[in-house]
């Protein structure tokens, strides 16, 4: 949970390693939603990089999610960095953290995450538009920005910020580039101009990341292709 001044909402984020995920969250959650007297609860599901989880609603309007894993689900993330262990019987999930200690192990796994992230949200940005659903168009804008944003930092601090995370670095003054994106969200900006912007940021910030750490050599050729289609496909959403 978080523990900063902004932080009175943020969810409880539990981490349980056991033998079967699945099986696990099934067996514990009516029992859970029970002594926690939640007012709704979610079906099981995953989040990668964290794992299968449920998620409880309580009476107060917090939110705690339980992520499940065993040993071979559980992935290193950055975010892993800031986990608070309570009780570990094996010691296995003790040292799994310890080794995320180490940055290398960390960077390689963000990156690897990161330039996947930002090559799906392209393309399904694409879509979105080619099918004028502006609501998916705005949606996927959002969460380029977060990538793109991660990018910048680590470029300027060498930190991994997970994409997850990023959007707090928007309005934080901690991103140069997560002020102007903040601006053109609240401001009478159109689709074609922030798909512009978003476009021209990610030359800088995005792009190069992607061809240095992806081993295919047609990632340049992919990346342009898909931003000559959107933004193609943006002057007609706005026509």
């Amino acid at each position: 949970m978080g523990k900063g001044p902004l932080d009175a909402y943020s969810d409880l984020d539990v981490f349980i390693l056991c033998e079967d995920p699945y099986e696990c969250l099934i067996a514990i959650s009516p029992r859970l939603a029970r002594k926690l007297r939640a007012v709704s609860v979610s079906s099981v599901g995953f989040t990668p990089g964290f794992g299968l989880y449920s998620r409880f609603i309580l009476e107060n309007g917090q939110v705690i999610e339980i992520f499940a894993n065993n040993r071979a689900t559980l992935a290193p993330s950055c975010m892993r960095q800031a986990t608070n262990i309570v009780y570990d019987r094996s010691g296995y999930y003790t040292e799994f953290i310890s080794r995320q200690s180490q940055q290398e192990c960390i960077r390689e796994s963000w990156l690897e995450e990161s330039v996947h992230e930002y090559l799906s949200d392209l393309t399904k940005l694409r879509k979105a538009i080619f099918r004028k659903n502006v609501f998916a168009v705005l949606y996927r804008l959002h969460r380029l920005r977060r990538v793109v944003v991660a990018f910048e930092y680590f470029q300027s601090t060498s930190i991994c910020v997970h994409p997850h995370e990023a959007d707090k670095l928007l309005d934080s003054g901690l991103s140069n580039i997560g002020q102007m994106f903040v601006k053109q969200e609240v401001g009478p900006t159109s689709v074609q101009a922030s798909i512009s912007a978003l476009h021209e940021q990610s030359s800088k910030f995005a792009d190069p990341i992607c061809q240095r750490h992806v081993s295919s050599s047609n990632i340049s050729a992919l990346v342009e292709t898909l931003w000559t289609d959107i933004e193609e496909y943006a002057r007609c959403l706005q026509s």
